[in-house]
């Protein structure tokens, strides 16, 4: 691809088969996630369907983000070390800017539009567009190594960075050792959490592909890391805007034996769940739930809050008069 840029020559077979290759794969992952193109697409609808209901307020001003630059150290450096590649490659050439790179160094801010992060980090991390770019301005094949090797010392050193310092995690990646019943390694303080949730979940009967409603608005992951499914959503969402709205429309896309037959999790400073109605709404509270395992985990998304408690609650037997009208249905 490189290649293909520094000589300007449109690989027009080579763009056909992989248009082709492109097209086949998206079919086939429909097939494989919903047994048709037509379920695929419903389900995509859906997706929007959540998505204006958690980001009804958006509008194009919103979705730029413009702003002073604010960025940290690492993000800073990248931006500055793959502007300072393409000025090389720029200032050593006798090419102008073509369209091509323009287009490339145009990426970027493409790759960042409507992030809802700091915009000149999503930008730092865009990093290939300006590799690319710095290649389609170069007159000389044989700057194309000095650039490979600039690009790949600073991807390097910014993999070495995120991996010292990972996304919401205590602790570096390098020193997380500690097994988990998942076959991964992580700090000692996750490890005991996950573990013991899931022994306690599996001695009180919980199954593979159990629904868990995740109450705690915060730890989608936990669902997932015991082996159950998430009705609705991949993440109940708290904290934003209109979360509890969406949580809503998430859940009427589930099936309501899903609902009925749920598990729970919740947290010690929020034990009826981050928005009560959830289960309110549905005819049900967390009395007719049962506590079968607690762990202690500290919450990484608002540090402020320190170390809490989880409780994931088994649904009790219920009679025919106390189910949901949604549940006998």
């Amino acid at each position: 691809m490189l290649v293909y840029l520094y000589r300007r020559k449109a690989p027009w077979p080579a763009v056909a088969i992989a248009i082709g290759v492109s097209t086949l794969l998206l079919l086939a992952t429909a097939m494989m996630i919903d047994g048709s193109l037509l379920a695929f697409v419903d389900r995509l609808r859906g997706g929007l369907t959540l998505l204006h209901a958690l980001s009804d307020d958006h509008n194009l001003l919103r979705l730029l983000r413009l702003q002073f630059p604010q960025m940290d150290i690492l993000s800073g450096g990248l931006l500055v070390g793959m502007t300072a590649l393409v000025l090389g490659a720029a200032l050593n050439s006798r090419r102008t800017f073509s369209s091509t790179t323009a287009l490339l160094l145009s990426m970027p801010a493409v790759y960042a539009f409507g992030t809802a992060n700091n915009p000149w980090y999503a930008v730092s991390m865009a990093a290939v567009f300006f590799v690319a770019a710095a290649v389609s301005i170069s007159d000389s094949f044989e700057r194309i190594p000095a650039i490979a090797i600039s690009s790949t010392l600073i991807t390097a050193v910014l993999i070495g960075a995120v991996a010292s310092n990972p996304y919401r995690q205590e602790s570096s990646l390098f020193s997380q050792a500690s097994p988990t019943n998942l076959g991964v390694l992580t700090s000692p303080e996750v490890a005991g959490y996950l573990n013991t949730l899931e022994q306690g979940a599996t001695n009180a009967g919980f199954t593979k592909g159990t629904p868990t409603l995740d109450l705690t608005g915060e730890f989608p992951g936990t669902v997932y890391a015991i082996g159950g499914s998430s009705p609705g959503s991949g993440w109940l969402v708290y904290g934003y805007p209109n979360s509890e709205s969406y949580i809503d429309a998430a859940l009427m896309t589930a099936k309501c034996s899903e609902i009925g037959q749920a598990w729970i999790l919740v947290k010690s400073s929020a034990p009826d769940g981050v928005y009560p109605s959830v289960l309110n709404k549905r005819g049900l509270s967390v009395a007719d739930y049962d506590a079968v395992a607690s762990a202690e985990t500290k919450n990484l998304r608002w540090g402020d809050e320190g170390f809490v408690v989880h409780t994931l609650m088994r649904p009790k037997p219920r009679p025919d008069e106390k189910l949901t009208d949604c549940e006998r249905g």
